[in-house]
């Protein structure tokens, strides 16, 4: 895993004519995907959090009887 990390390669530029022709529609549905991603974990995330806090409040109004 560390030499993952200490391989470094650069991004290559794409031709213009390449991007819009070729690979637009990959990239958009890509960058898609990846938004749709991100917008799930986010919301899972609230969603934990929100689970954490009902717990945490809900065991504070127990009492010990």
């Amino acid at each position: 895993m560390n030499n993952d990390f200490q391989v470094m390669s650069s991004i290559k530029k794409l031709h213009f004519y390449a991007v819009h022709f070729l690979c637009l529609s990959k990239y958009k549905r890509m960058l898609m995907k990846s938004n749709s991603d991100l917008s799930k974990e986010l919301d899972l995330k609230k969603f934990l959090h929100r689970q954490r806090l009902q717990s945490i409040a809900t065991l504070g109004m127990l009492n010990g009887r």
